[in-house]
């Protein structure tokens, strides 16, 4: 146990801050938040040329994130119901322009 309590209390050290919360209704939306360990820097948050953000990257996020609506439109093209004597079907990343 004090392993534990060790290990939450060296997680948590910069878990600190404020949270504005927008009660209504049974509903409880944050609103804003405020800390001075926050990873958000509003000069990173962007998709422009920098040294943060390789463009590239979302290319690979694209094709995992949409790989299971791809295998859906695959078995409804080929009229197939997603059953275990369902084919396999290989599918292969986009190839890459240069």
């Amino acid at each position: 146990r004090e392993a534990l309590d060790k290990f939450v209390d060296q997680t948590q050290q910069r878990v600190t801050g404020t949270v504005r919360l927008k009660l209504y209704k049974g509903n409880c939306i944050p609103v804003a938040r405020k800390s001075p360990y926050s990873l958000y820097r509003e000069e990173l948050a962007t998709f422009g040329q920098d040294q943060v953000y390789n463009q590239r990257d979302a290319d690979g996020f694209i094709n995992l994130f949409g790989l299971p609506l791809k295998i859906q439109g695959i078995i409804n093209k080929n009229g197939q119901r997603a059953t275990k004597k369902t084919k396999a079907v290989k599918i292969s990343a986009p190839k890459k322009k240069t």
